[in-house]
C-alpha cells in the first residue's frame, strides 16, 4: 500500500499498480495537512474506530500519534494528530475493540522496557465510536491511567 498526501481535486484519481505476482494495489490519497507517508512508522489498521463504517488507522510519526480516519475508495477523509509527544518511545501494536465493550482501544509497547500497555477507549459524544482523546492519553482513557 502506498500513501500519498492529497492533491488538488483535479488530480485525485487513484491509479492501480500491479505487483509482479499479479495482485493489484492502490495508491491511497491522504488529506491536506496529513504527515508525509514516508514519516509514518508504523501504520496500523484499527478497523472502524469512529463508527462511520470506514476503516481507520493509527500511525506514529516521530514523537506524534496520528489517527487516519475514514478510508474509502483509496481516500482517507481526515488525519488528526492525537498527541505530539512520547510516541518515539512506543510501538503501536494494534487498535480496535480488544476489551469487548464495543469501543476501540489501543495496545502499544514501550521502549526500552518492552512492556505491553492498554489504553481503554471511551465512547464519543454521538455514541457511535471512540473519543479520539481516550487512546491519545492515559489520563483520558477509560481506566484513567497515565501510562
Amino acid at each position: 500500500m502506498r500513501l500519498h498526501t492529497a492533491r488538488p481535486a483535479s488530480v485525485m484519481a487513484t491509479r492501480l499498480l500491479r505487483r509482479s505476482h499479479g495482485q493489484a494495489r492502490r495508491e491511497i490519497i491522504l488529506p491536506t495537512g496529513a504527515p508525509s507517508p514516508a514519516s509514518m512508522d508504523p501504520i496500523v489498521a484499527a478497523g472502524d474506530i469512529t463508527g462511520d463504517g470506514k476503516t481507520d488507522f493509527f500511525a506514529r510519526v516521530g514523537t506524534e500519534l496520528w489517527a487516519l480516519i475514514g478510508y474509502h475508495e483509496a481516500i482517507i477523509s481526515s488525519a488528526t494528530r492525537l498527541t505530539a509527544t512520547l510516541w518515539d518511545e512506543r510501538d503501536i501494536v494494534t487498535g480496535g475493540d480488544v476489551t469487548g465493550d464495543g469501543v476501540a482501544d489501543l495496545i502499544y509497547r514501550t521502549d526500552p522496557d518492552a512492556i505491553l500497555r492498554l489504553r481503554k477507549g471511551i465512547t464519543n459524544a454521538s455514541g457511535s465510536g471512540v473519543d479520539l482523546n481516550s487512546p491519545a492519553s492515559g489520563a483520558n482513557s477509560a481506566d484513567g491511567t497515565a501510562s
